[in-house]
């Protein structure tokens, strides 16, 4: 960055042409501006990679379902039912339970058919002791 100052000094004195002056000038304020960014980022990079390496910010297993409290998992399990269930309405289970596939709307039933599968295929994954 000196050196791009002590170019634009040789410039003035030299007597360029002072649009083109006032133009390197304009720009080396922006990248003035931008260099302690450009600074705090490399940084940023070299402790993400000397952070790669460490052992020590390895995360723990996540918990198994039993390791949880019942009475709180059932109330969470509860609260997420619920929301999706408040979002069903008469409308979409009849067109549901219509013979023909095209046109339906069936956006929210779509989303709890998939909650309840992820749901049951992790309480089938899990360890039961």
């Amino acid at each position: 960055m000196q050196d791009l100052r002590t170019l634009c000094r040789r410039l003035q004195q030299q007597q360029v042409d002072p649009h083109l002056l006032a133009t390197l000038s304009k720009h080396l304020e922006a990248l003035d501006r931008h260099v302690p960014f450009l600074e705090e980022h490399q940084q940023d990079e070299a402790d993400c990679a000397s952070l790669e390496g460490a052992s020590s910010l390895s995360l723990p297993p996540p918990p198994s379902l039993l390791s949880l409290c019942p009475v709180e998992l059932a109330r969470e399990l509860t609260r997420i039912e619920l929301d999706y269930l408040a979002n069903l309405g008469p409308e979409e289970i009849v067109h549901s339970l219509s013979k023909g596939k095209e046109d339906k709307n069936t956006r929210n039933i779509d989303a709890y058919t998939e909650w309840f599968n992820h749901l049951s295929h992790l309480v089938s994954k899990s360890k039961h002791t």
